[in-house]
């Protein structure tokens, strides 16, 4: 294995600028606090530009789109475009009218709809010679004399919803689930659906073939046909499919390609041995002083030469001498490769250097054939966790912890071991460090293909993945291409992006405990049979170290353990690009990053309120980014707070935080009505007290509850501080925080992690600059310290704002102003592939 510095993530989407986030170091203001009482009605009403002023700003930015592609086809020598394509975004939440950007009559032909960040996008393509036929839309919307019957405007349901007209890049045409990854030194295997119009398909692929080669872009020698569209596979750097307008311009939509992992376990014993070889040969060792992610598993067999070098001898342990320290179970040395490498079959499939970030620790908690100890489950997993703390206590470590009780009866209710999951996040030494643990939802085992999605949904998490402290991890699925001749005529189970057919959820508990699970991450799937049998092929599982590498480099592994090893993978990279983040900071960046796939909108839709919170107890948050965790860029800044406030004085309580958050209010200012996200994640650690009391009154569980609320556009920060402190203003009872959370302050103050995010104009979110972290209920208010002092509460506060690429720059004023924050970034900058 080569030596080296920095770190990456083989398979992981591509990073969007390498800008460090910001951390925010103004202190905020300590304002004595006490809970305001509860209120009525909200004042967030949005600001729309009158119609003929909209109808002007969209035909000067269709009018620049014309512009740059003619002048675009005369930089590659054609004397005109052979069609001018351009992107629309719309308002969230506003229909547009589809159906009339579909009109070959016209000359317009829609190519592609996505979302990104909550906010629509609609690709289309215009003829020469139809210019006019779009603009002319445009000219009746404006138009009072065109006014239908009802006094709306002309092509209302067209126009209104749309909030800019800009060229269409490459991003434009990106539909697949994960972000569109940055170039890469190494070419990527890419998915082009090429445009068929006016003439056969195979004449199409041909034209496409050719402007390809003059291009350089390696096409796949077939090709698939479908209705309007012809779909190739290519070999190329992403700077290649944008070298060439007229390549560009044919295509409706990319995505990456998805070697099945059947490619490897197909292949013969030599050759798989041969891969594995080449994957040792690519990994670059991580620094000296690199994390560790702690697997409280089955053991490791680290005689594995993807393994070995990473898991030191001295850092295999296990609770009972007589179980050793290897693997029986082969569950723990899958989990291993896991959690080093990801998914082995995504990297067997790359090219390029692997750079890892962490190394590993082997903590034997469990032996399935192994006589029946007699003590709880939580004091074996502590004696998993002080082995390794001995050794080494100043480590910075991810623990992940996979093996849970088969059973989900206490339906969110705490129990012995998860108070005890809780307990070792909260407390550990040296003083005011936390531990950041994964802990897997536990395993659904459907029988029948009829049994999903439903099953899982009264499939109740798994002891202990009820605890608030740790992030519990389900599973979701991309895997649905299934290659084993023998199950030719069986379908995946679960659709792309779907959720997992092994994850369990949370939507019987009561409204009382954690949405739960945060985040989802690949766990693989089932293949059923017509007749509605289920099996689980090779080729719909994760690629993974074997634990018989002397027989076999290879198995196949999946399920939430899966998923769990994933995710303490990614924290691990996080921890070890910002060696400064708390573990509440680096909880907090993941479950901010995540995004449902569209397959999860479609399972569980959300037109409520409620309907949301049952897509968060199905599927988390959704699907974490690497990049979006790692990284922030001109149109998406992430501002981190690491604070700590006393919430309670006996059984008062004490501190609000007003936090003056450093903001580009002139850059937001400048966008106007611009669509903007808003996106907010507060976590923070609680001490346990899981006697079942009530769990109310004096007895809840959590030591404090903090909330978070953000200024509303039309407030001062006077009002602010009175709507949300009733030590301020005891008789407000009208303000509420604004509308257009997607949560709402009710909804989202379940456990200890509270995400929520807002969408609306710039031009409003230029105003809401201010934010407060509060106290709320917790046992601490009736149980003063054995020492009679107050306690301290630390919490982790992540805000973003996010616009349309490349419509301005939000970051880099914001990093001016340099006494109030300062870049997350260390010596040795990660590197985020």
């Amino acid at each position: 294995m080569a030596t080296g510095t920095g770190s990456g993530t083989n398979g992981a989407p591509g990073v969007r600028g390498e800008q460090a986030h910001l951390l925010v170091i103004r202190k905020p203001e300590r304002i004595d606090y006490s809970a305001r009482p509860a209120g009525g009605g909200g004042d967030d009403e949005p600001l729309r530009a009158d119609r003929e002023e909209h109808a002007r700003h969209l035909r000067s930015e269709y009018g620049a789109a014309w512009k740059a592609a003619r002048e675009e086809a005369v930089r590659e020598g054609r004397a005109a475009p052979d069609r001018v394509v351009v992107e629309l975004q719309i308002a969230p939440g506003q229909e547009l009218a589809l159906k009339s950007l579909e009109s070959p009559k016209q000359g317009l032909r829609l190519l592609a709809v996505r979302e990104v960040a909550g906010r629509p996008y609609a690709t289309i393509a215009v003829r020469p010679g139809k210019k006019d036929a779009f603009r002319g839309k445009l000219d009746a919307y404006s138009d009072p004399a065109k006014d239908n019957d009802g006094g709306t405007p002309s092509n209302n349901k067209l126009i209104a919803p749309i909030v800019s007209i800009t060229p269409a890049s490459l991003a434009s045409r990106w539909t697949d689930t994960i972000d569109l990854p940055d170039d890469d030194p190494a070419p990527r295997r890419w998915e082009l659906w090429v445009v068929v119009e006016g003439e056969p398909a195979s004449v199409a692929a041909n034209r496409f073939r050719g402007i390809a080669e003059r291009a350089g872009v390696e096409l796949s020698p077939t090709h698939l046909t479908f209705l309007d569209r012809v779909v190739f596979h290519a070999v190329a750097l992403r700077s290649a499919l944008t070298a060439s307008a007229e390549m560009l311009d044919r295509l409706a939509e990319i995505r990456l390609a998805k070697p099945p992992p059947e490619v490897i376990q197909a292949l013969p014993l030599a050759d798989r041995r041969r891969i594995a070889g080449e994957i040792g040969g690519r990994a670059v060792a991580p620094a000296p002083d690199a994390p560790y992610v702690c697997l409280l598993d089955t053991g490791v067999n680290r005689a594995h030469p993807l393994i070995e070098s990473l898991l030191a001898q001295s850092d295999m342990h296990t609770v009972n001498a007589a179980w050793g320290v290897q693997d029986n179970e082969h569950h723990g040395t899958g989990m291993a490769g896991l959690a080093l490498y990801g998914d082995l079959a995504e990297v067997g499939a790359s090219t390029g250097p692997i750079h890892l970030t962490h190394r590993l620790e082997s903590s034997k908690v469990f032996r399935r054939d192994a006589p029946e100890s007699g003590q709880p489950h939580g004091a074996i997993m502590t004696q998993g966790i002080s082995r390794p703390e001995i050794v080494d206590p100043f480590r910075r470590r991810v623990h992940c912890l996979a093996v849970t009780t088969p059973e989900g009866r206490d339906r969110g209710m705490p129990s012995a071991w998860s108070a005890e999951v809780d307990q070792r996040c909260w407390e550990s030494d040296p003083v005011d460090v936390r531990r950041l643990m994964f802990v897997s939802v536990g395993n659904s085992r459907p029988v029948s293909a009829a049994e999903y999605p439903d099953g899982n949904l009264t499939d109740a998490i798994h002891d202990p993945g009820q605890a608030w402290n740790a992030v519990t991890v389900g599973a979701c699925t991309s895997k649905v291409h299934l290659t084993e001749p023998e199950h030719r005529g069986w379908q995946p189970l679960a659709p792309d992006g779907g959720l997992g057919p092994s994850s369990t959820t949370s939507l019987n508990w009561g409204p009382l405990w954690p949405l739960k699970p945060e985040i989802v991450m690949e766990g693989g799937n089932l293949a059923a049979s017509p007749a509605g049998a289920l099996e689980t092929p090779d080729s719909l599982r994760l690629l993974t170290t074997h634990f018989q590498s002397i027989i076999e480099p290879f198995q196949a592994f999946g399920d939430t353990s899966a998923a769990a090893a994933l995710a303490s993978r990614m924290a691990a990279q996080l921890t070890a690009r910002y060696p400064g983040l708390w573990p509440e900071a680096v909880r907090a960046l993941m479950v901010h990053s995540a995004r449902w796939t569209p397959a999860m909108e479609d399972q569980f839709p959300a037109k409520d309120s409620k309907a949301r919170v049952r897509r968060i107890r199905a599927c988390g948050y959704g699907v974490p980014d690497l990049s979006r965790a790692a990284v922030s860029a001109a149109d998406a800044l992430t501002l981190v707070v690491q604070e700590s406030l006393v919430p309670f004085d006996g059984d008062k309580t004490q501190d609000m935080h007003l936090h003056a958050l450093p903001w580009p209010t002139e850059a937001l200012q400048a966008l106007g009505e611009t669509q903007v996200t808003l996106r907010v994640t507060l976590s923070y650690f609680v001490a346990p007290n899981p006697a079942r009391r009530g769990y109310t009154g004096k007895h809840p569980y959590p030591s404090h509850h903090l909330g978070f609320d953000v200024i509303n556009p039309t407030e001062t920060v006077a009002a602010f501080r009175k709507r949300v402190n009733g030590r301020e203003n005891s008789d407000n009872r009208g303000a509420r925080e604004a509308r257009g959370w997607m949560l709402g302050a009710e909804t989202r103050r379940a456990g200890s992690i509270h995400c929520d995010w807002w969408n609306g104009t710039a031009a409003d979110l230029a105003r809401r600059s201010h934010l407060a972290v509060y106290p709320t209920k917790g046992w601490w208010r009736s149980h003063r310290a054995p020492s009679g002092a107050p306690r301290n509460a630390r919490y982790a506060l992540i805000v973003s704002i996010e616009t349309p690429p490349g419509v301005t720059d939000l970051y880099t004023p914001v990093a001016a102003m340099t006494e109030l924050v300062r870049s997350l970034a260390v010596e040795a900058v990660v590197t985020v592939e």
